[in-house]
């Protein structure tokens, strides 16, 4: 049986309040947030066989921490536009 999980992006910056939304990158904490939740998926045997993501910057790194930690590649990624701004009503 298929899953689906929805994971939304770790903590990101507001340091440069001059940057769009959708540029807005991870911070510290959320790099590491990313990272302990990447390994916790890998600890319940959670491995995806694709990741659908928003293009928003935050989204992505979150997506390729998370990634790095239970593949080691980040090919799987596919980035969708509609996703930016939707909630998970409307992403399932």
């Amino acid at each position: 049986m298929k899953k689906v999980t929805l994971v939304r992006h770790a903590k990101s910056s507001w340091k440069d309040a001059s940057l769009p939304d959708i540029k807005r990158p991870l911070n510290k904490r959320g790099k590491n947030d990313a990272k302990e939740m990447g390994k916790h998926l890998k600890k319940v045997d959670l491995y995806p066989d694709i990741v659908y993501c928003s293009p928003a910057k935050r989204a992505r790194h979150t997506a390729e921490i998370l990634l790095k930690e239970l593949l080691d590649e980040n090919e799987i990624i596919r980035l969708h536009e509609e996703i930016y701004f939707s909630g998970s009503s409307e992403i399932i």
